[in-house]
């Protein structure tokens, strides 16, 4: 009985965050960039969104820096954090041409060609920027190759399904870590974007003169073990809100 009703609340809920995240995304990005800044005014000021965790993080990796430098880092994360929030949201109603139009992806002419001959290309992102609209990236693939991006599901099945849904509009598959190599083996000739900088602490997190340094995930060098492939570092470049993605040299 229990189970029903949990599972009738949350798709309640599904169905009310469905229908708002549907009709903010038909606003503007310049409309949605304001919300953001009031969002960020919120946030930062008001509710001080995980303040204590925020200025360790920067006290521990920055001990050189000042207070006020560290302030105005603080302040800048507020900001990114809540533009990519905006953005997200738009990402449900984007189109190709509106994404083609503010995501440049260069370097790719090395990218294609490992894939025109039969191999696949995992490409490794760090959780910068906005990750979600590296999603449009099929649309610079040439040939037949799959772009696939592995993600952890949400415990929530309803969320779980919304999000999937917005991260495979532009025609990337989101594959779930724990059928990754199940399905990477079965699929073939693929572009694939392992998880990189979300990692359980301690044990792949170190520290070193007062620095955090994240290494990319476990199971990315276990996929690479198993599968013939190359392997792509994405760098990310901001040119004012138009965002570009070039591969580290």
């Amino acid at each position: 009985m229990m189970k029903t009703i949990k599972h009738a609340l949350y798709f309640i809920a599904y169905t009310l965050a469905y229908g708002f995240w549907d009709l903010m995304s038909l606003l503007p990005l310049r409309v949605l960039y304001v919300l953001s800044d009031l969002l960020c005014l919120l946030m930062a000021r008001v509710m001080k969104y995980r303040h204590k965790v925020i200025w360790k993080n920067l006290t521990e990796s920055f001990p050189e820096k000042s207070e006020q430098e560290l302030k105005q880092i603080e302040r800048g994360f507020y900001h990114y954090f809540c533009d990519y929030i905006v953005e997200t949201i738009k990402l449900m109603t984007m189109s190709r041409e509106q994404l083609m139009q503010r995501m440049t992806f260069t370097g790719l002419e090395e990218l294609n060609k490992v894939l025109a001959d039969g191999q696949s290309v995992a490409v490794y992102l760090g959780h910068y920027g906005n990750w979600e609209w590296i999603t449009a990236m099929p649309h610079w693939i040439t040939g037949q190759a799959l772009c696939c991006q592995l993600y952890h599901p949400l415990e929530n099945e309803y969320f779980d399904r919304l999000f999937k849904y917005v991260r495979e509009r532009q025609g990337a598959l989101c594959i779930s870590m724990n059928e990754s190599l199940r399905k990477i083996l079965q699929l073939g000739s693929l572009v694939e974007y392992p998880p990189l900088g979300r990692l359980p602490a301690p044990r792949h997190t170190r520290i070193h003169r007062g620095r955090a340094h994240c290494q990319a995930h476990p199971s990315s060098f276990r996929l690479r073990r198993c599968d013939t492939c190359e392997q792509r570092a994405l760098q990310l470049r901001n040119e004012g809100d138009k965002p570009e993605y070039k591969p580290n040299e």
